[in-house]
């Protein structure tokens, strides 16, 4: 996400120089640690 734009996650995959399911894995990582806050 950059200035609130949206990007999938092979966009995001490709900004940052891993593959889609990398990108799945961590976002999926972050909001499991957000709901047990």
């Amino acid at each position: 996400m950059q200035n609130g734009e949206v990007k999938t996650l092979e966009e995001a995959g490709k900004a940052f120089g891993v593959r889609r399911e990398r990108v799945r894995q961590i976002k999926n990582q972050n909001l499991s640690r957000i709901i047990h806050i």
